[in-house]
């Protein structure tokens, strides 16, 4: 019986692998062999070359071809934004929008018969350079709920009011001017004013101006306003308050709200035991993010037996220990469920771990967006420290991670997959034996795939060796895991180590070192200050591009 249902489903998969064998058979056939054959699509050759509001494109000659066009687009082609046509293999397309990211596709043109002509290829994205202006960028810490703080340098003419616009629509293209504002002597010597008046989780984009004249903008999204209830100790001298107390005493799904630039001790580690969010407060002139100091008398958080959490979020915070060789912010081994922990917004340092899980806990997703971590030991940035315990999808985005020994490992697998989307490394992972992402056990795998997409790696962290050395393994993990890789760059002092039993994603090497391309990075300033770098614009951490 069971030789008969072996056959059966042998005969099913055949059948399956045969069909869609066809299937892409008559897909290519329709494209390279129809009535008449048509064109090969166009192929990309090299970057795309971004300079100020234009950008160069060049792809493949095809045979047969009398001309090109080129569209582009901002809404992935449910529009076009712009259309050339060329009789070359190269456009030049000028007077694009400021700062807007863009999208390519290029259709080839029979010479004489359209029939032949070529479907759209899809060349990709790029983003133009921001508006040379004496406007400074914002940073997170700029950005409040109800008011942002806009900046500027004193250059040229002298400045004399800012115009602030309320932005709607699925591409902001709808504005209204809310506010215009004469600047006084006092902002123009601060070089900065706090806007204030505006609607949470709403676009705004402010403008400077000299009389009449237009000095440059910042585009400011506001942050959410707070729901729920809320545990608000703002007021608080924060050397007086108690954070573990005050952590277990809050009702489920309640948000403690910390005073922007305090230092907050924890008394004693924490079971945390119910959804909690412990978020900075709202002050756009204060630049330091409040701050949760593992000190003497606490190790780290940890999670109570059994617990079912929704979510565990810590946003707009510094996060550290007094120990780096020893303490994590992360470090249970109990049973439970989680469904997310979010690091958002947060400085995450010295520490021998920042997440690591054993016991049989089970958790749905953990989210590190926009983060700065660093001074990391050997337990890592995420880490499954047994085969009891999952992580289901792991998601690093918009973030820069440096001097850190180990960056992601399990020993269990994951029904989820891991997304690795604009982060900078630089000194991260170290060289020799340890791998950018290690599910180590021979059974270990993540199901859904792996993302590394508009990654910059830069030197890895150097062995223990004498002289050093600066290479580090790809992703140990099963054979079948699929990596979607893309825009994806390395600096000439980056290298894999060659084996052929690991993963690796599609790097595109460059020929400079990191510290030719960032502008210190062994002081932690990894702005981006080669100009022919060409992930200059839409690679990397968001924070460091130009």
């Amino acid at each position: 019986m069971r030789t008969i249902i072996y056959k059966i489903v042998y005969i099913l998969l055949l059948g399956t692998v045969v069909f869609g064998w066809q299937s892409c058979k008559k897909e290519q056939l329709a494209e390279l062999e129809g009535e008449p054959p048509r064109i090969f699509r166009p192929i990309l050759k090299g970057a795309m070359v971004v300079m100020s509001n234009y950008v160069q494109i060049e792809w493949q000659n095809n045979k047969g071809v009398s001309r090109y066009r080129v569209d582009l687009s901002v809404d992935t082609f449910k529009t076009i934004d712009l259309t050339v046509e060329v009789d070359t293999t190269l456009a030049i397309i000028e007077s694009l929008k400021w700062d807007q990211l863009y999208q390519v596709q290029v259709t080839a043109y029979h010479a004489t018969d359209a029939s032949k002509n070529s479907h759209p290829a899809n060349l990709g994205e790029f983003k133009t350079e921001r508006f040379p202006s004496i406007v400074e960028r914002s940073s997170s810490s700029d950005i409040g709920i109800t008011s942002v703080l806009f900046k500027w340098r004193n250059e040229g003419e002298p400045v004399t009011a800012i115009k602030v616009f309320r932005l709607e629509g699925e591409m902001l293209e709808n504005e209204t001017l809310e506010q215009e504002v004469p600047l006084t002597q006092t902002d123009i010597g601060n070089m900065y004013v706090l806007v204030t008046g505006l609607t949470g989780a709403s676009d705004y984009r402010v403008e400077l101006y000299s009389g009449e004249t237009f000095r440059g903008a910042n585009v400011y999204r506001t942050k959410n306003p707070v729901a729920g209830e809320v545990v608000d100790l703002q007021a608080a001298d924060p050397t007086t308050v108690d954070l573990a107390t005050v952590i277990n005493d809050a009702p489920s799904g309640a948000t403690i709200l910390l005073k922007k630039g305090g230092i907050y001790e924890m008394s004693s580690s924490l079971a945390i035991s119910k959804s909690i969010s412990i978020r900075g407060g709202d002050n756009p002139l204060e630049t330091a993010r409040s701050k949760v100091f593992f000190g003497p008398n606490a190790s780290n958080f940890n999670i109570a037996s059994g617990s079912a959490i929704d979510l565990i979020a810590l946003v707009d915070l510094e996060l550290y220990t007094n120990d780096g060789t020893g303490k994590y912010i992360f470090n249970p081994n109990t049973t439970g469920n989680i469904q997310q922990l979010v690091f958002s917004n947060c400085y995450i340092h010295t520490v021998r771990g920042v997440a690591r899980f054993r016991g049989g806990l089970a958790i749905e997703e953990v989210i590190m967006d926009n983060c700065l971590i660093y001074n990391v030991g050997g337990y890592g940035v995420v880490n499954v420290d047994d085969n009891n315990t999952t992580i289901n999808n792991i998601s690093i985005l918009n973030s820069t991670i440096s001097n850190v020994e180990v960056f992601i490992a399990s020993k269990s697998s994951a029904s989820g997959k891991i997304v690795l989307h604009s982060n900078t490394f630089y000194n991260a992972i170290q060289s020799n034996n340890r791998y950018l992402i290690d599910y180590s056990n021979a059974s270990s795998n993540t199901i859904g795939g792996i993302d590394v997409i508009n990654n910059i790696f830069g030197r890895p962290k150097a062995s223990n060796a004498t002289p050093p050395t600066y290479d580090i393994n790809g992703i140990r993990s099963n054979t079948g895991v699929s990596i979607n890789s893309s825009n994806n760059f390395s600096t000439s002092d980056f290298l894999w180590r060659e084996n052929e039993a690991l993963l690796y994603p599609e790097v595109t090497p460059y020929n400079k070192t990191s510290a030719d391309i960032f502008t210190d990075p062994d002081n932690f300033n990894f702005k981006i200050k080669d100009n022919g770098f060409p992930g200059r614009l839409n690679s990397g951490d968001p924070r460091w591009r130009m």
